[in-house]
């Protein structure tokens, strides 16, 4: 989707854009923490779209479980909901259904079942688990019908899409086996070292089996690079337990590249053809795995998966985009009471990573804390388009995810990947902490505070 809004610093050369630029972010975030003002809203993404028109219900006639919507829970929901799978029930036979339909109803009203942030009206995406505006208004019709059974005669099964998953598993890496324990809150991070042993090799997707899916809330993979490779294992042979607490540890490009992430619903992914992370000789991996023991305890023991090459074509580049200078004490200070604080950012990564040249992007992430509300992430172009990378109208800490586009966008030199974050800091808003929700605080760059970064994949053209 794009935008067209003229601005008269476009009319400047690259190179003193490029200058005025960082010199007003530097500006503006002085400002911003000396008198308290807001950033200005520079993007929101449309939510009403023509893919997004909702459907008439009355239109769809009697809706039955085994014509309607068996073959709709088999689609969109088994990966999460079958026995013993990582959602807390199954969703597979009819009295099973029956008695959740409330509960499905309110699922797909307030659009937290299935799992999927990204907003409908900004651009497609690969492997996009939401629901269609026609499966809303089956599942609404339902429920609302009395969610009847119907005849079983009419079932068929549903056709067979590319929906995710790891196509081979060439390289298998489990973890020690750990029982965690709360640290903060219900929450710990522990991170793990783990060998390659075919190093050099390219990491072509990758996938995580959760040891215990109970107390496994989300999982990190990391390269980390032979120079720092004993500065992590030092940490490793401190902590008295398999791995170390890594809780507030942050991890830099130079340490190495990032390969991705898992949270429940995903089912691992290739790489689009051709594209790899390169693992040197030398190297180790780290999974970083937050547990969440607020619904279960117990030893768990995870294991990485990833698909691998010797050679390819272009390498990947995952970088993490943030303001510099919101990682330095206040600089990204948002304000208790705080009903919707905003921070942006903007940069070229062609002047680095792309070498000035072009930089095709795949792959974009916004991370934020239990505060976030919105977000969204942009090119903003040279010649005054604005076209929408992601946008996350409603931000769930819980549920995040990578979303990797459908066709990739070419970032040229001279655009500018504009990053902007929203957060509610009213009492309302709060985690539980301790079993009580916790009073609204002044907020800050920190593993325990706030964050807003972007995560980017890319590579040359």
């Amino acid at each position: 989707m794009t935008t067209s809004r003229a601005q008269s610093h476009r009319s400047l050369p690259l190179r003193s854009r490029s200058l005025l630029h960082a010199c007003l972010c530097c500006a503006l975030l002085a400002a911003l923490s000396l008198s308290g003002c807001r950033a200005p809203e520079l993007f929101k993404a449309p939510t009403e779209c023509a893919e997004n028109k909702p459907v008439d219900r009355t239109e769809l006639g009697k809706v039955t479980w085994h014509r309607d919507m068996r073959p709709l829970v088999e689609t969109r929901c088994w990966p999460c909901h079958k026995t013993g799978d990582i959602a807390p029930f199954p969703i597979e036979t009819y009295a099973q259904a029956h008695k959740l339909h409330p509960l499905i109803g309110h699922s797909v009203r307030t659009n937290s079942m299935p799992p999927w942030q990204a907003g409908p009206c900004c651009r497609p995406y690969r492997f996009d688990t939401s629901l269609t505006p026609k499966e809303k208004a089956v599942v609404k019709a339902w429920v609302q019908q009395g969610a009847p059974e119907g005849d079983v005669a009419d079932y068929k099964a549903p056709a067979k899409t590319t929906d995710g998953g790891l196509s081979r598993v060439d390289l298998a890496l489990k973890g020690p086996t750990y029982t965690p324990s709360a640290k903060f809150g219900t929450d710990e991070l522990r991170c793990f070292l783990l060998d390659v042993p075919d190093a050099p090799l390219f990491v072509t997707g990758f996938n995580v089996r959760p040891g215990n899916a109970k107390v496994v809330h989300h999982v990190l993979l990391n390269v980390i690079n032979k120079d720092y490779v004993a500065h992590f294992q030092g940490l490793d042979d401190n902590d008295s337990g398999p791995g170390w607490d890594c809780f507030g540890q942050g991890l830099s490009a130079a340490h190495g590249a990032g390969i991705g992430g898992w949270a429940p619903g995903f089912r691992g992914l290739d790489y689009p053809d051709g594209l790899g992370i390169k693992v040197p000789a030398g190297a180790k991996l780290l999974m970083a795995v937050h547990y969440d023991l607020s619904g279960g305890g117990g030893a768990d023991a995870s294991t990485a998966q990833f698909s691998t090459a010797k050679t390819v074509q272009r390498e990947v580049t995952n970088m993490g985009f943030s303001h510099p200078l919101w990682l330095i004490g206040d600089g990204m200070k948002i304000a208790a009471g705080d009903k919707d604080a905003v921070r942006t950012f903007a940069y070229d990564p062609t002047s680095s990573v792309g070498e000035n040249g072009p930089l095709n992007v795949y792959a974009v992430n916004i991370h934020m804390h239990e505060r976030g509300t919105r977000a969204s992430l942009v090119i903003d172009r040279l010649d005054g388009e604005r076209e929408c990378l992601l946008y996350i109208p409603s931000y769930d800490f819980d549920w995040q995810q990578t979303y990797f586009l459908e066709k990739p966008a070419t970032l040229k030199p001279g655009d500018l990947l504009y990053l902007e974050c929203h957060w509610d800091n009213t009492d309302s808003n709060q985690p539980i902490k301790g079993g009580k929700k916790a009073k609204a605080q002044d907020q800050w760059w920190g593993t325990d505070k706030e964050m807003c970064t972007a995560f980017v994949m890319m590579a040359k053209p």
